[in-house]
């Protein structure tokens, strides 16, 4: 996990002016520092003072259960050459993030993040069929995934069970047009696909695969 912190000046009097900032990332728990740059920096109206901080997890491959939260925090302070010392420190803790080693199917870790990543296809981009099929399939079928509702997909790492998913939306006894390939939709790396999910399934033919 990553994050940058921006400083600019909106307004500045006595003491304040030609003020810099500069600060350093820390981590708490489960977790480590893997970079931290924010040198000090003048802040002013005209440019902005900018760190970056880069976080990641110390739970191992190996062995199997080992789990655990971290949290990273950003942290800076403003200096002057008015001042007798730099000003207290203020702080930006990110949310916490939970990893493991558990996820059935591979060996590498996995961490929970606090938010719902989105897969966005456009009716307007390059694959506009595949857009309109997925469209279809959640409006008409109401197969889940839809953005704005609850009912997400979820990941599937089982490569055995991404096989029978794909196998059974896309098997090879079924027609492809000229030019064209089979798409499933729930994609076959989902609990939601055609096998694993146990449901109708809405086929996507496009140019490509979607996953």
């Amino acid at each position: 996990m990553g994050v940058q912190v921006e400083l600019v000046e909106v307004s500045a009097s006595g003491d304040a002016v030609g003020s810099s900032a500069n600060g350093k990332g820390t981590c708490a728990g489960k977790c480590k520092v893997t970079e931290s740059k924010f040198p000090s920096q003048a802040v002013s109206r005209n440019k902005e003072a900018v760190g970056q901080f880069f976080f990641d997890t110390t739970i191992q491959a190996r062995p199997k259960g080992a789990k655990g939260e971290g949290q990273g925090t950003a942290r800076w302070n403003f200096t002057n050459p008015k001042w007798a010392g730099p000003s207290n420190e203020i702080t930006l803790s990110l949310p916490t993030v939970r990893c493991d080693n558990a996820l059935p199917g591979t060996s590498k870790i996995g961490c929970v993040m606090p938010y719902i990543p989105v897969l966005v296809y456009a009716k307007s981009g390059p694959y506009p069929e595949l857009a309109k099929h997925i469209q279809y399939a959640q409006n008409t079928k109401h197969l889940p995934g839809k953005y704005g509702t609850t009912k997400y997909l979820t990941r599937l790492t089982d490569k055995e069970k991404i096989k029978k998913n794909r196998n059974k939306a896309c098997p090879s006894s079924r027609h492809r047009p000229a030019g064209k390939q089979c798409d499933e939709y729930p994609f076959a790396s989902t609990w939601q696909g055609a096998s694993t999910g146990g449901g109708s399934l809405q086929l996507a033919h496009d140019q490509r695969h979607a996953e």
